[in-house]
């Protein structure tokens, strides 16, 4: 009797901290899980601000545009262009060479909530790099694409 109530007690308390942990990552930040935010490219030498094509997510494509690169060139290139939203990543999208002005098909897929994998392919060549979300950039890239006019 002693034994099935210990196992009842440890069976509704990991019910318990399953539950609450659960409804802490429902209310956690929601880009956190999202490829939606600012992310410093490979190299940290630019930062990409990702989010919806228009003003609205109603049509659930994604792009992304240049928000501050060390040389302060290509603000407000658009790099990221028609993504999908899915539960698995982001699909049949576009990524353009602001240098080069081509554009080659991409997908993005979410590593973890602070990496993102950025793949462009040419025919069967493909690319890839890993972006960090930029947290800890001692600015406000959005202020610097504002100012750019974008």
């Amino acid at each position: 009797m002693v034994r099935s109530s210990t196992k009842a007690l440890a069976f509704i308390s990991g019910v318990i901290i399953a539950l609450f942990f659960a409804i802490s990552q429902g209310l956690a930040d929601p880009q956190a899980s999202s490829v939606l935010g600012v992310w410093k490219t490979d190299g940290d030498r630019s930062a990409v601000v990702v989010q919806p094509c228009d003003d609205t997510i109603s049509d659930q494509k994604i792009c992304g545009n240049i928000i501050w690169t060390e040389s302060g060139k290509r603000l407000g290139a658009l790099i990221l262009s028609d993504f999908l939203l899915d539960d698995d990543g982001l699909q049949d999208g576009w990524i353009h060479d602001p240098r080069s002005g081509k554009s080659y098909r991409a997908q993005l897929h979410l590593k973890d909530e602070n990496s993102l994998e950025v793949k462009g392919c040419w025919l069967v060549f493909c690319q890839s790099q890993v972006w960090t979300r930029a947290s800890s950039l001692s600015f406000d890239p959005a202020d610097m694409w504002k100012k750019s006019g974008g």
